[in-house]
């Protein structure tokens, strides 16, 4: 099995990311097609926060994070354009891990908020849905919020 390889969230990351940010809603003016970029600028944005080591694998077992005590975080982040919060948190992986993380950005990529429940609330949520995917609304209501 080969080993993961983890990548610190450095000031060099965060101003490549910003200028990914920036290119896109450049793209975004001009083309009025989104780019894609919502769940890597989630990822990055929240492992700085939180001080977690993003995997630098991106199809990897079912999480994209750990913490200093190796507990692994899978992340989804959703950008929310418009005045309400709404609609529903991606797939979830039935792969285990430690902790769930929600990150809401607003339409410029910024972030707004950031919410987190252990695997045991989180399958109870996911498996409540066909899809695995819970509504933002109710995985915010059974998480804790991130400060």
């Amino acid at each position: 099995m080969k080993k993961n390889t983890f990548i610190k969230i450095t000031p060099s990351v965060l101003s490549a990311i910003e200028k990914v940010i920036s290119a896109s809603l450049e793209y975004e003016n001009l083309t009025e097609r989104k780019s894609g970029i919502t769940a890597e600028v989630g990822e990055i944005l929240i492992c700085h926060k939180l001080n977690l080591f993003l995997i630098a694998d991106q199809i990897n077992a079912g999480y994209d994070a750990v913490d200093r005590k190796e507990n692994k975080y899978q992340i989804k982040t959703r950008r929310i354009i418009g005045d309400k919060i709404k609609g529903r948190v991606g797939i979830f992986s039935k792969h285990e891990f430690d902790f769930a993380i929600l990150v809401l950005l607003n339409k410029k990529y910024k972030f707004l908020e950031g919410w987190k429940m252990n695997y045991k609330t989180l399958c109870q949520l996911a498996e409540a849905n066909k899809r695995r995917n819970p509504a933002i609304r109710s995985f915010i209501k059974n998480a804790e919020e991130i400060k």
